[in-house]
């Protein structure tokens, strides 16, 4: 049977990861206009649409192309503006946009008929445009059809050739919006006899830009959509391992000789740093009973580390070590990376990577990830994470967008960005011997204090309706600081000053766009409960040494049984998930500072 996906879900899959902090009433005020544009171009251009253009009558191309404006503002545009004025009070700027997109698109269409017509050209032009068809490709377990509405299709009789249109309003993601013209173009030249057709891509507003694309060009771009249709079908066989299915056979058999019955539930699936099995218990068999015989399993099977067992999407899964471990780099996961904007930048803080190769984030800008925990044992990975971690926001934003402060008591894990323009100050590389940290964290605590007076005086809430409403850029302030149980055991004194300052922007940093990232390599009672586990909503679990400190960061054991060198644990809301950080190579620290 085969499996239907539209092109707008393909859109969706390639906007997930590219997609900026925005405001909602941005969002849908945008999905107004965006579909109000698409109307008005759609019902201009069908020959049996009342308002079809050449039903205006023409004289001359200048006085042609006013008339077909007026009949735009008086038959289609103003009646909808009317009725929507009291939801358009404060979207001035975007109707402003809007009409220019309109008078552009309308100069437009108004020089390409006049052209043709004085030109005797005989060309075809299909607004809103079903297209479909079915892909099979080898390796898929199933067909698929793809389906969606084509902005536009245009081409001469004659030499039936073609173009793909897709039209836009503004400012976009120009990736989707290419591999959205680029499906269209696949699924055209699949029905056409004439498979050289063209791609045009063209934002008529605020400015207008057109861009051209030969068939040649697109080959390479829509083998990566067919591609990832495949994956948003889920038709693509994965192969199958068969020493991955024999080491479950292995596993299943001697939970056997424990009167433990399971049965493998899916396909192993092999990650960078482990193999997981995804197991059904059978009647009777409690989760409790698979995780008491996991050190059996490892002694069983000459493990190096005893399998983890926990719940991952409500299976039962088992994760055992891969024998020869794979590096993921940082520089090999830049293309999931969010697109800098210059006004708002991106408040998203990559976590890890998860055994579906999907990137994992944390949105400062949410309650549950606002602040975060990091906790390790030597070896765990944990500075290393914090420099991918940094590395990732100082490629997502500018020095204009986001600021650090950078607390380094061993003068190790951030010593490389003492030149950076993305620092907060020259005093924002803390070394606490040299300066004291409570200093900077008061700064920051004041630095708060001052912005929401700022937001109070223009009846704002936060920084970022502060950026949109006012147009004027203020950083996101990020304070990273390593081996927090060093700075807390100098003195009494400090600690207790510390922890007030943490406090105070643990209860209300958010939406003044200041946050903290501290990491522990003693998780420890005494450290943790209190102040971090209270303020810190987000918690990161690397390996740790004993399952009471496993237990102290995450509320459960398990972080024990990490393989370290990135393999986490990642807990806001739900279960902990099991991801990978990236490394950052030392060479490569220096390009992201």
């Amino acid at each position: 049977m085969p499996v239907k996906v539209s092109v707008s879900k393909v859109r969706e899959k390639i906007m997930a990861g590219v997609k900026s902090t925005s405001d909602e009433n941005i969002v849908s005020s945008s999905l107004f206009f965006g579909r109000l544009f698409h109307q008005v171009f759609a019902r201009l251009l069908k020959k049996e649409s009342k308002f079809f253009i050449n039903k205006i009558s023409k004289t001359s191309k200048k006085e042609w192309e006013k008339a077909v404006l007026d009949h735009l503002y008086k038959h289609l545009i103003g009646p909808v503006l009317s009725k929507s004025q009291k939801n358009l009070t404060d979207k001035s700027k975007q109707v402003i946009n809007f009409w220019q997109a309109v008078k552009n698109m309308n100069k437009w269409i108004t020089d390409l008929l006049w052209t043709a017509e004085k030109e005797k050209i005989d060309i075809f032009i299909k607004p809103e445009k079903p297209l479909e068809c079915q892909i099979q490709k080898e390796g898929w377990s199933d067909s698929v059809i793809i389906t969606g509405i084509a902005d536009l299709v245009i081409g001469i009789q004659k030499t039936s050739g073609w173009c793909i249109v897709e039209l836009k309003t503004g400012k976009g993601c120009r990736e989707a919006d290419l591999a959205q013209a680029c499906l269209y173009h696949y699924i055209l030249s699949s029905k056409t006899k004439k498979k050289n057709g063209a791609v045009a891509l063209i934002r008529f507003g605020p400015d207008k830009e057109e861009i051209l694309f030969q068939s040649s060009e697109i080959i390479k771009t829509q083998e990566k959509i067919i591609s990832l249709i495949g994956e948003i079908a889920n038709v693509i066989n994965k192969k199958r391992d068969k020493s991955l299915l024999k080491q479950a056979e292995q596993l299943i058999n001697i939970f056997k000789e424990y009167g433990i019955n399971i049965f493998l539930d899916g396909m192993p699936v092999s990650g960078p740093s482990f193999i997981r099995y995804p197991v059904k218990l059978g009647k009777g068999v409690r989760l409790k009973q698979i995780k008491l015989n996991a050190v059996e399993i490892q002694h069983r099977l000459s493990l190096d580390s005893a399998p983890f067992v926990s719940i991952y999407k409500g299976k039962v899964v088992i994760d055992i070590k891969r024998k020869n471990r794979k590096i993921i780099y940082f520089s090999d996961i830049l293309s999931g990376l969010s697109k800098k904007d210059k006004n708002f930048g991106c408040s998203k803080i990559l976590i890890g990577i998860d055994l579906d190769h999907n990137l994992h984030f944390a949105d400062l800008s949410a309650p549950d990830n606002v602040h975060l925990l990091v906790a390790g044992t030597t070896g765990s990975g944990k500075s290393e994470w914090l420099r991918t971690a940094l590395a990732s926001l100082v490629y997502t934003n500018t020095p204009d967008t986001i600021r650090f402060v950078l607390i380094d008591p061993k003068r190790a894990a951030f010593k490389y960005f003492k030149e950076s323009k993305f620092l907060l100050n020259d005093n924002a590389l803390v070394y606490p011997d040299e300066n004291p940290v409570e200093k900077i964290l008061e700064y920051l605590a004041n630095e708060m204090d001052n912005r929401y007076k700022i937001f109070s005086y223009k009846n704002l809430d936060s920084r970022d309706e502060y950026v949109k409403k006012t147009g004027e850029i203020m950083p996101r302030i990020v304070c990273f600081c390593d081996e927090y149980f060093d700075l807390i055991e100098r003195s009494k004194k400090e600690k207790k000053a510390i922890e007030k300052h943490i406090n105070r922007l643990g209860a209300k940093a958010r939406a003044s766009g200041i946050h903290l990232v501290i990491a522990t390599q003693q998780p420890s009672r005494s450290v943790i409960k209190g102040t971090l586990d209270v303020n810190m909503p987000a918690k990161i679990a690397l390996k740790m040494s004993r399952s009471i400190e496993s237990n102290m960061v995450l509320g459960e054991k398990g972080a024990e049984n990490l393989l370290g060198s990135g393999d986490m644990l990642f807990k806001d809301i739900g279960n902990p998930v099991r991801l990978q950080a990236p490394y950052l190579k030392p060479e490569e620290r220096i390009l992201y500072i």
